[in-house]
């Protein structure tokens, strides 16, 4: 993203020379370009919504219910493993990414009604299957405590070098 090079490139620069920074109009607008882009974006979650997905399926087939895709409660035993070494050798061998996840179960589904006779035309959208899985996901992430909890965390934390001078660390309230 470019405000956040151009602060990169701004900070260099004033710790190469002279250690002081002057704001200007440049450095709010890239600022405010940042703080939209926060804002707007959704950041990348894949893994978490894989590693969701796969504690939801863990507990929960997707079933069809009158032509429609809905989660029902079937508890698995993975979790009843007791050495940890091999819960996440497991773990790590199932993970798939969430697409993928949607995918294997659309086409599972799908597969299930043609081969109980119902015509192609009729049988289930990736849609629906995705939809009631973002759903779900939904759900869990807004409603379970832990990941809500974690949401509210700081993301990032910088250690910056050892070398700097005493203006440079009062610059940068260090």
């Amino acid at each position: 993203m470019r405000a956040v090079n151009y602060f990169k490139k701004r900070f260099e620069f004033a710790l190469k020379n002279t250690g002081i920074i002057k704001v200007n109009q440049t450095d709010i607008d890239a600022l405010n370009s940042l703080i939209e882009y926060a804002n707007t974006h959704q950041p990348n979650e894949q893994l978490e919504d894989s590693l969701l997905l796969f504690w939801v399926l863990s507990y929960w087939n997707v079933e069809l219910e009158n032509g429609k895709p809905k989660l029902n409660e079937q508890p698995k035993g993975f979790l009843e493993i007791s050495d940890l070494r091999t819960v996440f050798d497991r773990l790590c061998t199932r993970l798939l990414p969430k697409d993928e996840v949607i995918k294997k179960i659309f086409e599972d589904l799908q597969l299930g009604q043609l081969a109980n006779g119902i015509p192609e035309e009729k049988t289930i959208s990736f849609d629906e299957v995705k939809n009631t899985l973002e759903q779900a996901l939904k759900t869990v992430k807004n409603e379970f405590t832990p990941i809500t909890q974690l949401k509210r965390s700081d993301k990032l934390i910088y250690k910056y070098p050892e070398g700097l001078t005493e203006g440079q660390r009062k610059m940068m309230g260090i």
